[in-house]
């Protein structure tokens, strides 16, 4: 459907997203998403950071837009909430601007401005997703996470349940004007911090205390007996475990344990300048490189010299990751730490992918580390 508000429809790239095609996200730039934010801010979105001198949008689809774009799609009946503007979204916003004469006044009540009381992360990839609603924090079976309230002066802050989490807050002034509040997680469970005036709750934050997962992990480097062999060294590994280990620990609390390394995993035979998954016994040299895995690991990574998904070249694939094993080529497209934890998140039960460059299971362009909420309640539940 074409997009016919005056607002949108002389804009030849919003015409072709309104069809899916291709549909506008995380990364791109330009007019058309200034448009996108425009109408967002005139909805009474908060786009702070987006905005310039004047009003003027700086038409980038970073954190900001996404985050605006999955409000307005939750208050949209039947409209995916997945940070992408396309056809559903944009014919939404259609709708909505055809009605509005110069598109100077929402039809709808308003979103929260930007002084009303929010709960904020301090500190980024700590288990805060900001996304959804209402907000939601990670917290550790008997650790702790801290968060911070703006614009709440006047508040209580209360936990609804302290047998599950209590809350606390951190005596000093702070250079961005808030308030800082500890949450403890007692009992693994979901709750909610309510931030109270009086009676009334006036916003509230999800929390979900979650208990410790480990998923213990044998490294092996090979080769076959006709030459062929990973180039990598098992020297070159520990800041990537590392890496990978604080992102699932700080925000999902699961522990990654590397139980061996098998610097010299051979396997008979020659498996050729590539190394195929086909799914066809006999030609399916998956199966060759994984016979001997360490069965006391919950996962095996294989280093391997080239990876590819089926038998044609360049298909694009770094790795795959199935039963418990991943085979992982020497030439990646994007950070060793990256495909890494991203092929961790897909043995961790996670097996789409998202469209937002910042999170860890990003499909296509991007090497973010974020977990959001939905992912983080399929890797540890």
């Amino acid at each position: 459907m074409a997009l016919t508000s005056d607002r949108f429809k002389d804009n030849v790239r919003l015409q072709s997203a309104a069809q899916n095609s291709p549909y506008m996200k995380w990364g791109e730039r330009g007019d058309a998403v200034a448009l996108v934010q425009k109408a967002y801010v005139d909805l009474n979105f908060n786009l702070p950071n987006s905005t310039g001198a004047g009003g003027v949008m700086d038409g980038i689809f970073g954190q900001e837009t996404y985050a605006a774009t999955r409000k307005f799609q939750t208050e949209q009946d039947g409209c995916s909430v997945d940070g992408i503007v396309g056809r559903d979204t944009l014919n939404r916003l259609d709708q909505i601007f055809q009605k509005m004469p110069g598109g100077a006044n929402p039809v709808s009540p308003a979103p929260p401005g930007p002084n009303a009381p929010r709960f904020e992360a301090t500190q980024e990839l700590q288990g805060f997703d900001e996304t959804t609603i209402p907000r939601w924090q990670m917290v550790p079976l008997n650790g702790e996470r801290r968060i911070r309230l703006m614009d709440g002066a006047d508040l209580t802050v209360v936990s609804a349940n302290t047998g599950v989490a209590t809350v606390h807050e951190v005596k000093k002034c702070f250079v961005h004007g808030g308030r800082e509040f500890i949450i403890k997680g007692h009992t693994k469970s979901n709750i909610q911090i309510l931030a109270k005036k009086g009676p009334a709750t006036v916003i509230r934050l999800d929390v979900s205390v979650k208990s410790k997962k480990t998923v213990t992990m044998t490294f092996n480097y090979v080769s076959d007996t006709s030459g062929h062999q990973t180039r990598r060294k098992p020297g070159s590994l520990q800041p990537t475990f590392d890496h990978a280990n604080k992102l699932f620990q700080d925000q999902i609390n699961v522990e990654l344990v590397k139980r061996s390394v098998n610097p010299s995993y051979s396997v008979a035979g020659n498996l050729g300048q590539i190394v195929k998954w086909t799914g066809v016994p006999g030609t399916d040299e998956w199966r060759k490189v994984v016979a001997n895995r360490d069965t006391a690991s919950d996962l095996n990574v294989f280093f391997v010299w080239r990876y590819e998904q089926d038998e044609k070249l360049g298909d694009g694939a770094d790795a795959g990751t199935a039963g418990g094993n991943c085979l992982l080529e020497d030439d990646l497209a994007w950070p060793f730490w990256h495909v890494l934890a991203h092929e961790i998140g897909h043995h961790l039960g996670v097996h789409g992918h998202t469209a937002n460059a910042r999170d860890l299971m990003v499909g296509g362009q991007g090497a973010g580390a974020f977990i959001p909420r939905a992912h983080a309640n399929v890797m540890n539940p």
